[in-house]
Order: structure tokens, then C-alpha cells, then sequence
């Protein structure tokens, strides 16, 4: 039974790591049929097929996540309504639980920074700390989108 973090697309809602046990299970959490995502070789999301189609909320999170770990090569697409981060999707359908170091970092509640790399350069750390996770990557995206130069970035736990 592979374990995912549910997403949920109501922020006030939290993370929630649990076990998922079948298909049916994936497709009751996401409200319908369900479409994997690449988000890098070690992580996928599981999102509703068709969620603009009916009309579910943007989520925030999920887009922050699947935007920093796609970077440089992110899009304006939004993904929509609860979304089960989980690892890699084989060309079968075979689910593995999501990576525990990414497990880690979404849930913990320790203080994160953001580490940039312009070309030919080494890693800057951002003079600033954040209180969770996406808080920092809503940053470094934000960051990249004022100082072009930006070819790699990173979320780390504060040191």
C-alpha cells in the first residue's frame, strides 16, 4: 500500500500523510478519475482528470510544488482541487510511497531558506527564513520572476 500526502485545495485544511490502498481510494480522495502527474523522477501527483472541466478550486500548494520541483521549466498551468503527492507512476500504474525526505519537509514545522543559483555562480542563500516549506518555495518562484539570471533553485531546512 503506497503512502501519499494529501494536498487538500482549502488552505486552511491540512497536509495529511496516510496509506492508500487502492485505486478507489486515490480516485475518492481526488473526487474522481485519477490522472498522474511528473513533478521530477521521484515525485508524481495524482490529480481529478478532469478538474477544470467541473470546476475545482485552484490549489496553491500542490501548484507551488509541482512548479518548484519542474524549475526552470514551469508553466502557468494551475492544478485544481485535492491532489496525493506520491512517488514515482510506472507506465503500469504502479504507485511508491512518496519520498520520506520530501515526506519530512512538507510536514515539518521547522524553519526553511532558499538557495539560488545564478549561472557560472555558487549557491546564494536568501537573507531570510520561512516558517514552512511552500512558504519558501511561493518565495523563490516569486524571486525568479524579478531576477531572470536565476538557473537553479532550492528549498533546504535552516541551518
Amino acid at each position: 500500500m503506497p503512502v501519499g500526502i494529501l494536498i487538500p485545495s482549502d488552505e486552511r485544511k491540512p497536509l495529511v500523510q496516510r496509506e492508500f490502498d487502492s485505486l478507489e481510494s486515490f480516485q475518492a480522495t481526488v473526487g474522481g478519475y485519477v490522472e498522474a502527474v511528473d513533478s521530477s523522477d521521484d515525485l508524481s501527483l495524482l490529480i481529478h482528470q478532469e478538474a477544470r472541466i467541473v470546476g475545482l478550486p485552484p490549489n496553491r500548494r500542490a501548484t507551488l510544488l509541482w512548479h518548484i520541483r519542474l524549475f526552470p521549466f514551469t508553466s502557468q498551468q494551475l492544478l485544481r482541487g485535492d491532489i496525493v503527492l506520491v512517488g514515482p507512476v510506472d507506465a503500469e500504474g504502479t504507485v511508491e510511497d512518496v519520498p520520506s525526505s520530501i515526506a519530512e519537509s512538507l510536514l515539518a514545522r521547522s524553519p526553511f531558506q532558499v538557495e539560488l543559483r545564478v549561472a557560472g555562480e555558487d549557491w546564494h542563500r536568501a537573507p531570510r527564513l520561512f516558517r514552512d516549506y511552500l512558504e519558501a518555495c511561493a518565495w523563490a518562484l516569486s524571486w525568479t520572476t524579478h531576477d531572470e539570471t536565476v538557473r537553479e533553485l532550492r528549498v533546504i531546512t535552516a541551518t
